[in-house]
């Protein structure tokens, strides 16, 4: 885990824990909700179509994050359908990256994501495609890296069936802890935050490994 993202999961538990201790916080998330399942209750396609673009997106953008959408999906549509609808997005994201990487190549995804931050992933990968080493480099790393199998056209097959490998145990951390963090279930929250945190971390270092075995 980088500093970065590190920063932003120590933002994100303080934040938390705010709303948590907060009754008016909690009020106007309430309420907030509440408005926005009485629209989509009237207009259930729009709302849906809306989030499963907005996971799309972030599936595409690394600024941008599907997971504070999230708990209020949860309070709409129940864990089950959140699950189905952030994992279509997800994927239907991922596919859009891959075909981006594919046909409109480095000059145009290199305005999306800087061209060092390429280079690396590129670096790292592009010799050494087999697919444990593929499925170990997109769990350890974030979903924009879709970009990087397009443009060395991986085989498109290959690349669902390992994203969708990658993105199923991520889904089902988020909208788990959503849930417990909705009903106010601190220490399941925390447990399902450390169980991620955690297996972030050891897949990376299993990335880091493997590649070096490889590159002996």
């Amino acid at each position: 885990m980088s500093k970065k993202q590190l920063f932003v999961l120590i933002f994100l538990i303080a934040l938390i824990i705010i709303f948590w201790s907060s009754s008016y916080f909690q009020d106007v998330f309430l309420n907030s909700v509440g408005a926005v399942e009485k629209y989509i209750q009237s207009h259930r396609a729009i709302g849906i179509s809306v989030f499963i673009g907005l996971t799309a997106l972030s599936a595409m953008l690394s600024p941008f994050s599907s997971v504070p959408l999230v708990p209020a999906a949860v309070l709409i549509w129940g864990t089950a359908l959140t699950f189905l609808f952030l994992m279509t997005g997800w994927m239907l994201g991922g596919a859009a990256a891959y075909g981006i990487g594919r046909y409109l190549g480095f000059p145009i995804v290199s305005r999306i994501i800087s061209s060092e931050k390429l280079d690396s992933w590129i670096h790292k990968i592009a010799n050494q495609m087999e697919f444990y080493l593929v499925l170990l480099f997109r769990l350890a790393t974030p979903s924009e890296t879709g970009y990087i199998f397009g443009i060395l056209r991986y085989h498109f097959w290959k690349y669902l069936l390992v994203t969708t490998l990658a993105e199923l145990p991520y889904g089902i951390f988020i909208v788990y802890a959503s849930e417990a963090f909705v009903n106010r279930e601190k220490e399941i929250f925390f447990i399902l935050a450390a169980i991620a945190v955690l297996m972030v971390g050891v897949l990376f270092y299993l990335f880091r490994k493997r590649l070096k075995q490889l590159t002996k």
